[in-house]
């Protein structure tokens, strides 16, 4: 084998090690980012318009009959103002949901209450039992919620069976997963030229 030939075929094997550090990577890059993005199924969206800062906790249950506890909830300090809130909740299946408004939020208007999922539960506002809720009232736009007592909260009343929708951005995972492969194929290209 001529000179020429040993350093074409040491070229082609290094392209291949490169591609094949750029495939492996772009898989690893691409399945932690699958993972990252859709390891929660249900989405509830509000908008809020509260004169304090909010330790807002929602409180879900995926099982007919169970209490609400701590380990099934997530926080989100949200601050005083008008805001659109999305909460994702890490759960496939969803039957229950309770809100917390925090320690003495005093008066905080809910509106556009949206449960996502494999479809869109509009959640009523009378259909929510009231906890250490001062003052209470319902118009077009929403509710509004006053109170200074140290745990109010609210809990939908119907129970129901809202299974979790994987929204898969494929141009994202495309984008991740290109990405990844021209970096580590560069890199690679980078590593084995040092090495000569």
């Amino acid at each position: 084998m001529s000179e020429k030939n040993k350093v074409e075929t040491k070229k082609a094997s290094n392209i291949l090690v490169n591609m094949l550090a750029g495939i492996v990577v772009a898989v690893i890059a691409t399945a932690a980012s699958y993972n990252y993005w859709h390891d929660t199924n249900v989405r509830l969206s509000f908008n809020i318009d509260s004169e304090k800062d909010i330790n807002f906790q929602a409180f879900y249950l995926d099982v007919k009959g169970q209490n609400f506890n701590e380990s099934k909830s997530v926080h989100k300090l949200i601050k005083s103002g008008n805001h659109n809130v999305e909460i994702f909740l890490p759960v496939k299946k969803m039957v229950r949901i309770r809100l917390d408004i925090g320690s003495e939020p005093g008066k905080v208007k809910l509106s556009d209450l949206v449960l996502t999922g494999n479809e869109k539960i509009n959640l009523a506002y009378n259909e929510f039992f009231k906890n250490q809720i001062d003052d209470y009232e319902i118009n077009e736009d929403g509710f509004i919620l006053s109170s200074n007592q140290k745990d109010p909260y609210i809990f939908y009343r119907k129970e129901f069976d809202l299974l979790g929708k994987e929204q898969i951005s494929w141009l994202r995972m495309g984008l991740i997963a290109g990405g990844s492969f021209i970096v580590a194929f560069l890199l690679a290209m980078l590593i084995n030229r040092k090495k000569k």
